[in-house]
């Protein structure tokens, strides 16, 4: 979900500063759509790293007999302290970053592509002068997209499913 807030925010901060957004081409679209991917997916590494180490930690050592998993995690915590948190980070942000960077540029273009098909009239809900301005607005396109990608997934989920005999 984190992800997801980071990009559409610098997304949003790309096109309100740098980048005409009705005037850009499909590549300066998807060029957009990856930097803001790269973005979100440094923030997700960035948050999830400390986690994860003290995940690996517990799962390589054993407990002593008794000892419960909370006290482990609070040991293990105390042994790392902040900085050992971060341990590895930066191959981290080299494969969650590049990883997200792609998928947010299949999911900006799959966007774009599927709101001229959601709206009916050929036209994105942005590109459309109907009077509407501000987050309404947004929200409003917001929602026509999940309406339309909600059956898809789901019809696409029910055929994968199928072809693998579940």
């Amino acid at each position: 979900m984190a992800k997801f807030v980071v990009y559409e925010k610098v997304a949003e901060s790309i096109y309100a500063n740098f980048v005409d957004k009705t005037t850009a081409s499909p590549g300066l679209n998807t060029a957009v759509n990856l930097g803001s991917g790269l973005i979100a997916g440094f923030a997700a590494a960035i948050v999830s790293q400390p986690a994860d180490t003290m995940l690996s930690k517990i799962n390589k050592t054993k407990g002593l007999p008794g000892e419960g998993t909370t006290s482990r995690l609070i040991k293990i915590a105390k042994e790392l302290g902040i900085r050992g948190s971060y341990t590895g980070l930066g191959a981290r942000l080299f494969m969650v970053g590049t990883l997200t960077a792609g998928q947010f540029a299949i999911y900006g273009d799959i966007k774009r592509v599927s709101i001229p098909a959601v709206r009916g009239d050929g036209r994105g809900c942005r590109d459309a002068d109907d009077g509407d301005t501000g987050s309404w607005r947004s929200r409003r396109c917001r929602d026509r997209e999940v309406k339309f990608l909600i059956p898809w997934y789901a019809n696409w989920r029910r055929r994968t499913l199928e072809s693998i005999g579940q």
